[in-house]
């Protein structure tokens, strides 16, 4: 393959409150909310879970995967890193040429918004 230079965003969702390490579509643990990670590349979103209408809840898409590792909540803060593997799922259009399935992995520092203090 070609070398691509291309930056990709993550989006984080219902990340737990407590350190510890997490699966995505797993619980939070505060209010019973999926822990859920997009890749959003060029145009295209990558996702590592989707809500199973049989199961009445979110799982993780066969071959993707994701963890997410809080490492301290502090002052409203929580820090932490995470590594997401996110496919192409619901016939999205992707550019030529463009990856099926992205991994990527990094740190995040989130401030807890009053909201989620409820």
């Amino acid at each position: 393959g070609r070398d691509r230079n291309v930056s990709y965003g993550i989006d984080l969702q219902n990340l737990p409150k407590e350190v510890g390490t997490y699966n995505c579509a797993g619980n939070n643990g505060f209010d019973a909310r999926a822990i859920t990670a997009d890749i959003s590349g060029i145009g295209v979103t990558y996702q590592t879970t989707r809500f199973d209408r049989d199961q009445g809840r979110v799982v993780v898409i066969p071959g993707a995967a994701c963890q997410i590792v809080i490492e301290s909540v502090e002052n409203n803060i929580i820090e932490g890193s995470y590594t997401a593997t996110g496919l192409v799922v619901d016939g999205e259009q992707i550019m030529p040429n463009a990856d099926i399935s992205v991994s990527v992995s990094g740190t995040f520092s989130r401030k807890l918004e009053p909201a989620d203090a409820s």
